[in-house]
């Protein structure tokens, strides 16, 4: 329960508030790309240049960056998200299969604007663990704990 101050406070606040009408707004210009600039701006959202596009093409991905997922399942199995970490600069990878010891991933932009495949060590430092979208990982969690 609000106290009387307390309601009348929430009341001022409330008067301050008007609606805001379409003809209030100030239009944004529209901005114009061309040649370099375009291609700059544009090439980060194509699957060579962006690991996180890359990997969306086969994997039901959030909206995000390689830098806010965090590993979820204990393993790595195919069809997974490997997730690194050179230095500074996050990335994650596509696990196309496990072997001994190693994953196999495809990926965009680990080597710039290029799409590649290379095998990558279970002990290599810059990995950070495997993800999958939440409701397979679920399955693959409780299924270990039974």
């Amino acid at each position: 329960m609000l106290t009387e101050t307390t309601e009348q406070l929430l009341i001022e606040e409330i008067q301050y508030i008007r609606p805001v009408y379409a003809e209030e707004l100030t239009p944004m210009e529209p901005q114009e790309l061309t040649g370099d600039v375009f291609e700059e701006e544009t090439s980060q959202y194509t699957p060579e240049c962006s690991c996180k596009v890359f990997v969306a093409q086969y994997v039901d991905m959030p909206f995000g960056d390689a830098d806010s997922f965090d590993p979820n399942i204990p393993r790595p199995m195919a069809g997974s998200v490997a997730l690194l970490r050179y230095g500074d600069v996050p990335h994650m990878s596509y696990v196309k299969s496990v072997s001994d010891g190693f994953v196999v991933v495809m990926e965009g932009n680990y080597e710039k604007c290029r799409i590649t495949e290379r095998t990558v060590a279970l002990d290599d430092l810059a990995l950070r663990g495997f993800w999958l979208p939440p409701y397979q990982a679920a399955q693959i969690v409780l299924g270990e704990n039974k």
